[in-house]
């Protein structure tokens, strides 16, 4: 039987504050099951990255012997603003840092893009891979970019389609999910400000907020704001996964 590729995927932690006296000390380390199941349909086998504080390089690194791809995945956690050397703005919504998780998350992207393993990011993947690169993040689009469309407008169901991106011409995107508009789902606190070197738009929204972009000289780097992982019965966000796929299998 041919052997599919090993996906090497992130989580996330559920701290004990957040889980309430049921569970006592409990924290919990956890991926949305989305994600894993989009990554089985299109041949490829999940293995977790527990974001661990106490995980060294020398670990991540065999980690990443062990993985064809890696997937930085979606968190309901904002990028703390230290890692692009910001501090905190003043906002009236509550912001939630997962520090183990962005620690773990720029030292493994840092590593693969040296390896140059087929990378995938996706919403807060997405904007991580472009802080641990070099780049810059809107820590809040409503307030930072306030004349622009309202791209938290899917807080109830983020498999809703909620607004149109233009694909960049000739991009691997283009050849993925076609030419001109395309309708892209999920909302999103944070956005990528200014990409990092080796990064280009591939996509974006028309008030100019970089929807997708590629890597510039990588096999295989593609970070996506919206969720395609959410919506796996529409073949070209389907597309998408069966490429990182097919990129990652070893010849």
């Amino acid at each position: 039987m041919k052997k599919k590729p090993t996906i090497l995927m992130t989580t996330s932690n559920v701290y004990s504050a957040q889980l309430g006296p049921i569970t006592g000390d409990t924290e919990i380390v956890y991926s949305d099951k989305a994600t894993a199941d989009v990554i089985v349909r299109a041949g490829g086998l999940p293995l977790y990255l527990p974001s661990i504080a106490s995980l060294s390089s020398h670990e991540l690194e065999q980690y990443l012997d062990l993985a064809d791809g890696v997937l930085i995945t979606g968190a309901d956690s904002n990028v703390n603003p230290i890692y692009y050397g910001e501090s905190p703005l003043r906002l009236e919504k509550t912001t939630r840092v997962d520090d183990e998780r962005d620690r773990t998350d720029v030292a493994l992207i840092r590593l693969d893009y040296e390896k140059k393993l087929p990378m995938l990011g996706i919403c807060k993947g997405m904007q991580i891979i472009n802080v641990a690169l070099g780049g810059t993040l809107y820590q809040d689009v409503d307030a930072q970019h306030p004349h622009g469309l309202n791209h938290d407008i899917s807080k109830t169901n983020r498999a809703n389609f909620t607004h149109l991106v233009a694909t960049a011409q000739g991009s691997m995107s283009e050849e993925i999910f076609g030419k001109g508009k395309i309708r892209v789902n999920g909302g999103h606190r944070q956005a990528v400000k200014e990409l990092a070197p080796g990064l280009k738009s591939a996509a974006s929204a028309e008030d100019g907020i970089v929807e997708i972009y590629e890597g510039d000289n990588h096999p295989f780097l593609i970070g996506t704001q919206f969720h395609p992982e959410l919506r796996p019965s529409d073949p070209t966000f389907f597309a998408l996964f069966e490429r990182f796929i097919q990129a990652s299998v070893k010849n």
